[in-house]
């Protein structure tokens, strides 16, 4: 049976959180980081980086992405998006 909190989330965010249960959500960004990680990489080493953010609406808007490759994407923002973070802490400091 479905949760209240279950409402209103996409198929690709139950798809996600299913992942996420089963241990399985790690196994499937893997398979895909192949695919988009060097975007990321190749933005937070110019000068100036823009927040991973921009890179992935780059990356949904230019291609077509199964819902399991837009929840590895997903992923990757989130994890580049916290190494973004800490490197604009340390370059304000």
């Amino acid at each position: 049976m479905a949760s209240l909190w279950d409402l209103g989330k996409s198929t690709k965010e139950k798809l996600a959180d299913e992942w996420e249960e089963d241990g399985v959500l790690e196994e499937k960004v893997e398979k895909h980081r192949d695919k988009f990680e060097d975007d990321f990489k190749q933005n937070m080493d110019e000068e100036v980086p823009t927040h991973p953010y921009k890179v992935y609406r780059e990356i949904v808007e230019s291609q077509e992405l199964t819902d399991e490759e837009r929840i590895a994407l997903e992923q990757m923002k989130d994890e580049f998006s916290e190494r973004w973070q800490t490197l604009k802490q340390t370059h304000s400091n």
